[in-house]
C-alpha cells in the first residue's frame, strides 16, 4: 500500500514559532514530526468507511462556526446541546473508548519516525474535512485522559476558547497520560488524501507506557484561535495567515471550514505486509475451484 511508500521518506517537520511554540507541519506528503513523546504522522490507509475507521469522536458544528473543540463519552445532556461541546451526539460515532481497542503496535521508524526501539505505542487516526479553495486545518491541541467511566462529563475548557493553561478533568480517579501542550500546534492539509469520510490524513502515536487503567478520553482543539472565535466566518478567515504547502511550517492557524473531523481507532495493518481479508482469500479459492470444475467438464465431454 502507498502509505509505507510515502513515510520510509519521511522528513521530521517541526518547525519554532512565536512565543516558543513548535509547529508540526504536515501539509506534504510523508511528513511527521514530535510534540511531548507524541508522534504526529501524515497518511493513510485506504480504502476506509466510517465503520471499517472505527470512529469514537466525531465533531460537527453547525453555521458559520470557524473552530471546533470536545472529548468522546457515552454522556449525553437531558437538554440542548446533549454533549458539552461539538460532539456529534450520535452514540455510533461519539462514545466512550476502552485501552483495549486501541491497536498497540511496536516501534517501526519507517511508520513513526522518532519512536523508540522496542517499545509499543497507541495508535490513533485523524479524518479531516475541508473544502478545496481553503484545505488547511490547524490541530491545536490534544489531550488524552483516562477516566473510572465512560460516561463522565466534566470538561473545564470555555466553548469556543482554547483550553490553555486549564486542567480538563479534575474529578477523583482522572488520571492525564498526554498533552500536545498549550501553545503548540500541528498543520494539516485536506488537498493530500481528499476524499469522504473514513480516510485518515493523520495519524498520532502515543506511548504505551503513559496509559495505566480506566477509559480512555481524547480532546482535541481545531481552527481555535482568539482573535476570530465565536467572531463568524469572514472574521475568521480574515484573521488566518496564508501560506502555500511546503516544508515551511504555516503562518496558520487555520479555520475549520467544511464538513467534520473524526477521530477513530481500527486494528493495526502494517502496509508492508499487508494480505487479503479472509473472506477475500476464500472468494478467490472458491472462484479457481469453480475453474477447475468448469475446466474438467470440459475435458468429460
Amino acid at each position: 500500500m502507498k502509505t509505507k511508500l510515502l513515510l520510509i521518506a519521511t522528513v521530521g517537520a517541526a518547525f519554532a514559532g512565536s512565543a516558543g511554540a513548535t509547529v508540526i507541519n504536515l501539509t506534504t506528503a510523508g511528513t511527521s514530526g514530535v510534540l511531548n513523546q507524541g508522534i504526529f504522522v501524515q497518511g493513510s490507509i485506504q480504502p476506509a468507511g466510517t465503520g471499517v475507521f472505527g470512529t469514537f469522536l466525531k465533531y460537527q458544528p453547525g453555521g458559520n462556526q470557524t473552530a471546533v473543540q470536545g472529548y468522546n463519552t457515552d454522556a449525553r445532556n437531558q437538554g440542548n446541546p446533549k454533549t458539552q461541546y461539538d460532539e456529534q451526539n450520535a452514540a455510533p460515532h461519539t462514545h466512550s473508548l476502552g485501552l483495549n481497542e486501541i491497536p498497540n503496535p511496536l516501534c517501526d521508524t519507517a511508520l513513526m519516525p522518532g519512536c523508540a526501539a522496542g517499545e509499543h505505542y497507541r495508535q490513533f487516526d485523524l479524518d479531516i474535512n475541508q473544502n478545496n479553495n481553503d484545505p488547511l486545518l490547524s490541530l491545536d491541541r490534544v489531550v488524552i485522559y483516562q477516566r473510572l467511566a465512560g460516561d463522565l462529563f466534566g470538561g473545564q475548557a470555555t466553548h469556543g476558547q482554547q483550553l490553555g493553561a486549564t486542567t480538563l478533568f479534575t474529578g477523583a480517579g482522572d488520571n492525564l497520560v498526554y498533552d500536545s501542550g498549550a501553545a503548540n500546534r500541528v498543520d494539516l492539509n485536506w488537498a493530500i488524501v481528499k476524499g469522504g469520510s473514513g480516510k485518515s490524513d493523520m495519524y498520532l502515536y502515543v506511548p504505551d507506557k503513559l496509559f495505566k487503567t480506566g477509559f480512555v478520553y481524547l480532546y482535541s482543539e481545531f481552527g481555535l484561535f482568539a482573535t476570530a472565535s465565536g467572531s463568524g466566518k469572514k472574521k475568521a478567515q480574515a484573521a488566518e495567515v496564508p501560506c502555500s504547502p511546503g516544508p515551511v511550517a504555516c503562518g496558520g492557524p487555520q479555520d475549520d471550514d467544511s464538513g467534520f473531523e473524526e477521530w477513530g481507532v481500527r486494528a493495526f495493518v502494517d502496509p508492508a505486509s499487508h494480505v487479503p481479508e479472509p473472506g477475500s482469500i476464500v472468494l478467490f479459492g472458491s472462484s479457481v475451484l469453480a475453474i477447475a470444475l468448469w475446466g474438467r467438464k470440459r475435458f468429460a465431454r
